[in-house]
């Protein structure tokens, strides 16, 4: 009877992992507009917590060459699951002038990139994908790029901070961290956006941060988003920012230019 019972509570726990692999992984309600990832193969992957399974978007540049390197830009999206910086970076234009990879992780429902005492959640997923996307493509690990909006913003902190070692720059916009944390990023290559008039995370937070970096010898770049909320498309439509930031190399001294 024990080994019956054995085997009914495994057959269970494979149905409920097929159901949420089935209902859960293959699409979120919050999962990205369609017709922002159109450009994007969708991968899955198995995680070793609730739910258990998670997915990326992976964009391939068009005439991919394994004999070239290429840039990659981690693309990490808010609680929204939105990422116009994705979107936006598979434009012809961008892509014409830096050909690129661009990674879209997911996180898995109700979970953070980061929490805001500068705990990684999430992101240590994030990084275990872009290991494995390094590992199968030609990528340049010298230009690896990380950028998100919001929670997303805060994610990019994190991995600025966490992962010092991996990322040529990062483009935090409407995000958050703690200032305390700030001595960590006086070596990288940053530039953060904030909108005047953001209700989630407010100005005078990321001001603080951006004035403690400087303080500890840091050189961050800093866009007031002038009567702006909590948005990130004035960021992503400026064309200074992607040619500042394909233009970073990992160990280089802080750009600003």
């Amino acid at each position: 009877m024990r080994t019956v019972s054995r085997l009914l509570q495994l057959a269970a726990f494979g149905a409920a992992i097929f159901a949420l692999y089935l209902f859960g992984a293959v699409r979120y309600p919050t999962d990205p507009a369609l017709e922002q990832t159109a450009s994007f193969e969708r991968h899955y992957r198995v995680i070793g917590s609730f739910p258990f399974v998670t997915s990326y978007f992976l964009f391939t540049p068009k005439d991919y060459d394994p004999a070239r390197t290429y840039p990659l830009v981690l693309s990490l999206h808010g609680a929204s699951k939105r990422s116009f910086e994705a979107y936006h970076l598979t434009k012809q234009a961008i892509q014409q002038a830096n050909e690129c990879f661009v990674l879209l992780p997911m996180a898995p429902p109700y979970w953070g990139w980061a929490n805001r005492d500068g705990s990684v959640a999430a992101l240590a997923i994030a990084v275990d994908i872009l290991d494995d996307v390094v590992a199968e493509y030609s990528i340049d690990t010298s230009r690896i790029y990380v950028t998100g909006h919001s929670m997303g913003g805060t994610g990019t902190f994190a991995a600025l901070s966490h992962y010092p070692k991996r990322f040529a720059a990062g483009v935090a916009v409407n995000g958050y961290w703690p200032p305390s944390e700030a001595a960590k990023f006086k070596n990288q290559n940053l530039w953060v956006f904030h909108g005047e008039k953001d209700p989630i995370f407010p100005l005078e937070l990321t001001q603080g941060l951006v004035r403690e970096i400087a303080a500890k010898g840091g050189d961050p770049k800093f866009t007031l988003m002038k009567g702006v909320g909590h948005t990130s498309l004035p960021a992503y439509r400026d064309a200074a920012l992607w040619q500042w930031l394909f233009e970073q190399r990992l160990g280089a001294s802080p750009s600003a230019n």
